[in-house]
């Protein structure tokens, strides 16, 4: 999937199907915005969570964690 031209769409595939429970499809800007700091060599950068979740009582949460959790290592170049 991390294959596909469409990053939304296969983000949307892996985060509905590879995770019990489904990881909303609202979590794909933060899920691309973890592969970019990632990417970028920035693992500890803190990604805005968009209101949608909380990271340990928190708004923001580091690139390295949502990689870990939302499994997110095929998309990093």
């Amino acid at each position: 999937m991390a294959e596909l031209a469409d990053i939304d769409q296969a983000l949307a595939w892996h985060l509905g199907s590879n995770h019990f429970p489904p990881i909303p499809s609202a979590m794909i800007p933060v899920a691309k915005d973890a592969i970019e700091a990632a990417s970028d060599d920035d693992w500890d950068r803190e990604i805005d969570l968009r209101g949608i979740v909380e990271w340990r009582d928190q708004t923001t949460a580091p690139a390295y964690a949502l990689v870990d959790h939302m499994h997110l290592d095929p998309w990093i170049r």
